[in-house]
């Protein structure tokens, strides 16, 4: 004996979102007995189901596509309920529909929760007793309508099969053989069936007399073959139909199976897909993490050696430094990054298309990754445990004046984050990061819509535009009466816009960007656009080393005349008023477009 369980998901149940439910049975059901239908009892409700389902999902924020309810049907073998007379259609043990109703309804409010419970009734009036049951998915853990917290794949609806077989087993039932091909049909659907099917008609077969005795060998043959022939003729019509239904049967079978394969093929051609969206080499590139040489399936870079492997169509990666690993572009981001998921979600879209971010996270909350890719970015945050670090490198590795970065660190334009970066402001939306460890690298979290600026405390004489803030710091030690700004790279056009516009008719702007092919077409570019608006441009190559912090670092290893006085320089953090706002800009820092 087996116990069966269906059910369905209702996107809207009863007039929510203007849809009209049934508060009874309101669909044809020629199989049942009017006369027995008064013995149908609620169990739980009273039939208005429309008001039930509303009043437990109550104030609560629904989303577009969200279940509202699920229906099931719960019964069990037609021999459980009339033993030993089991093709007895109707008739029933009154003390087995107890036993197995209170079996299943301490189920449901066990694996639902009983306040999610909204209706539940018996039904006693058809070929075999059977529970309806609807159910509110509201999550226990989030306090919100989830279904799938119960109903998420093929392999949790198995499970919950499995866990109602288990909640009946002291009934004598079962479950059905897990993993079947067999196909379930609507309720609708059935009940159609069911009313739809006639009988067999058999053929009366008539067998005449045999022929007299004398008969020859080869007359009894021939007669054998007549009498065989009319025999299976008469019966074609009844058999045939029988033959054709279960050769059709099987065919569907087939045609089954296959769909079921191809499916699964195309299944794991999406999960593939969906892992290869973002490959992990792109987020190692954004991380400035560079490819070993020697193994292409290892990254270095600021926090140690991170191995990648496609295992199953999935993309995982382990850092061999910390010893923690995990799948995706979203968890490497997470990582390296120190994100959280909306925060990862966040700066991924700065980057890449939301669908392939949406796809990537589908796996871990693809319900909330459309709002994650819209929130604003999280910045670096300032960690003081750090900064001894920080102050040690700027000042010992840069040789920049420990008066000036103590100055700055106090007024929150540098500082220090959790894995000991050095930060640089670039007013509120962006961050400018160094590496303080032995492996160099650079990076910029946030929008480009201001610059890392350093102005002298009196009459500035011009204005110079380095690469970097630490370009910016190392020129204005060396160059105390110029008004300095960073780029954060090489800029673009609309970067050049904002400091011709924040630059006055009688100053001098100095292109001092570094000592290389790139600086020099990047000052080129920036001299033909402040020129064509009538300022004077300068040309100010660092006259030694590539940038303007080795100059600093080869004048203060001999003795010579520099600036450390934090009093004679002012933070000037905040933009021009005249400033156009720039908006977010990731050109290669290789040249200008």
């Amino acid at each position: 004996m087996f116990a069966v369980m269906r059910f369905e998901k209702l996107k809207t149940y009863g007039n929510i979102g203007g849809v009209e439910g049934h508060c009874a049975r309101t669909r044809p059901t020629p199989n049942a007995d009017p006369e027995k239908t008064k013995f149908n009892r609620w169990l739980v409700g009273d039939g208005d189901m429309v008001n039930a389902v509303k009043k437990r999902i109550g104030d609560r924020k629904i989303r577009k596509n969200a279940v509202y309810a699920v229906e099931f049907l719960l019964t069990a073998s037609p021999e459980y309920f009339r033993p030993g007379r089991s093709e007895q259609g109707g008739h029933y043990e009154e003390s087995c529909v107890k036993t197995f109703e209170q079996a299943s309804l301490a189920w449901l409010r066990t694996e639902f929760g009983a306040d999610n419970v909204v209706s539940a009734i018996i039904h006693l009036d058809e070929q075999t007793p059977h529970l309806h049951a609807v159910i509110v998915p509201i999550s226990p853990v989030t306090d919100k309508l989830n279904a799938s917290h119960w109903f998420d794949g093929k392999k949790s609806l198995a499970q919950l099969q499995t866990r109602y077989a288990q909640a009946v087993n002291h009934l004598g039932l079962h479950r059905g053989k897990e993993h079947s091909t067999a196909t379930h049909i609507r309720i609708s659907e059935y009940y159609d069936n069911v009313n739809a099917a006639k009988p067999p008609v058999l053929a009366k077969l008539a067998v005449e007399p045999p022929p007299p005795i004398l008969i020859s060998a080869n007359a009894r043959n021939d007669w054998a073959k007549t009498e065989s022939g009319r025999l299976t003729s008469s019966q074609k019509p009844t058999l045939q139909p029988v033959a054709d239904a279960a050769a059709e049967q099987q065919r569907e079978k087939e045609r089954r199976q296959a769909a079921e394969s191809r499916a699964a093929t195309l299944e794991y051609r999406y999960d593939l897909d969906r892992i290869r969206d973002i490959p992990l080499p792109e987020i190692f590139k954004l991380c400035d993490y560079t490819r070993d040489p020697n193994d292409k399936n290892q990254y270095l870079g600021p926090w140690g050696r991170i191995s990648i492997e496609t295992k199953n169509g999935k993309a995982k990666f382990y850092n061999h430094a910390s010893g923690k690993g995990g799948g995706g572009a979203i968890d490497l981001i997470m990582h390296l990054e120190g994100f959280d998921f909306t925060g990862a979600c966040a700066f991924l879209r700065q980057h890449f298309e939301a669908d392939a971010i949406i796809k990537a996270a589908a796996h871990k909350a693809m319900n909330d990754a459309a709002e994650a890719i819209n929130a604003p970015v999280s910045l670096p945050q300032p960690d003081d445990s750090t900064w001894p670090k920080v102050l040690n490198y700027l000042v010992s590795v840069r040789k920049l004046a420990a008066p000036i970065i103590d100055k700055l660190h106090k007024t929150g334009a540098i500082f220090a984050d959790f894995r000991g970066n050095a930060c640089f402001r670039f007013g509120d939306d962006g961050i400018e990061l160094r590496g303080t460890s032995a492996q160099k690298w650079r990076g910029f979290r946030g929008k480009k819509t201001d610059f890392f600026r350093l102005s002298p405390v009196g009459e500035a004489r011009g204005l110079a535009v380095v690469e970097s803030a630490i370009e910016a710091i190392s020129y204005a030690e060396l160059y105390p009466d110029v008004r300095v700004i960073g780029l954060a790279g090489l800029g673009a056009k609309t970067q050049i816009k904002a400091v011709c516009a924040g630059l006055l008719k009688d100053q001098t702007l100095y292109a001092a960007f570094n000592a290389d092919d790139a600086g020099d077409n990047a000052a080129l570019h920036l001299t033909v656009a402040a020129k064509s608006k009538g300022f004077n441009v300068e040309r100010n190559r660092p006259p030694e080393g590539q940038d303007w912090n080795d100059v600093l670092q080869l004048q203060k290893s001999t003795p010579s005349i520099i600036n450390t006085d934090a009093d004679t320089l002012a933070e000037d953090q905040g933009a021009d008023e005249n400033d156009d706002q720039v908006n977010d800009d990731h050109s290669p820092a290789n040249g200008l477009s």
